[in-house]
């Protein structure tokens, strides 16, 4: 799931057309140096942002997923993986 997770990123960042750090070889930045700069972000980038990081942060960053979001984004640990 991890390089998935990465692809979406990825794709969002191309199709968004996200600046780059032009200090590490023009990659993007990671989401949430995108959320906690100034870069002028629509309110559906900044919402797709802050949802992608839930995920990743959900998934472990795409290891055992063991942990989910509530409908009020609370984060719920799972007890012994099992939700």
């Amino acid at each position: 799931m991890h390089e998935f997770l990465k692809q979406i990123y990825f794709d969002f960042c191309l199709k968004n057309d996200m600046p780059k750090n032009s200090i590490d070889n023009d990659a993007y930045l990671s989401a949430d140096d995108y959320l906690h700069g100034v870069f002028g972000l629509t309110y559906s980038q900044l919402q797709w942002l802050k949802q992608y990081v839930i995920l990743w942060d959900a998934t472990n960053g795409g290891e055992i997923i063991d942990n989910y979001v509530d409908s009020g984004g609370r984060y719920i640990r799972g007890t012994n993986g099992i939700i």
